[in-house]
């Protein structure tokens, strides 16, 4: 349920900010009422079919400008879900209680692995009286 709302919030952050990134740029004046059709489009991904219909006269600058926007809009939202996942990261760290881990993950010391159990593969079983 969280990751779902995480996706649909940024999603929807992301084409807020992608369409008034380039319904603010100077190509978006020209269009006139094309505006939000064609800043829709863009933040859609599909910013050469927006270009096109935005005719041949602009459609250099409507390219240029739908792909700043694009750019724009995922940069900006791709820094905020960093943010949330260091701040979640924080979070998670100070909260950890140390009687809920492992005694091998209170120490920096990894449990020794004799030689024959370490070329079978088997995963060693920590001993607590030799790591204290």
């Amino acid at each position: 349920m969280g990751t779902a709302l995480g996706i649909a919030i940024a999603g929807s952050f992301f084409q807020s900010h992608t369409m008034s990134s380039f319904q603010h740029s100077a190509v978006a004046s020209q269009l006139g009422s094309n505006t939000h059709a064609i800043s829709s489009a863009i933040s859609a991904g599909t910013i050469q079919g927006a270009a096109q219909s935005a005719g041949s006269g602009l459609y250099s600058q409507v390219l240029a400008a739908g792909r700043d926007a694009f750019t724009s809009g995922f940069h900006t939202t791709m820094t905020l879900c960093a943010i949330f996942a260091f701040v979640g990261a924080v979070i998670a760290a100070l909260t950890l209680r140390n009687k809920d881990l492992h005694e091998s993950a209170l120490t920096g010391i990894p449990p020794e692995v004799p030689e024959e159990q370490e070329a079978e593969g088997v995963q060693p079983t920590p001993n607590p009286a030799a790591q204290h």
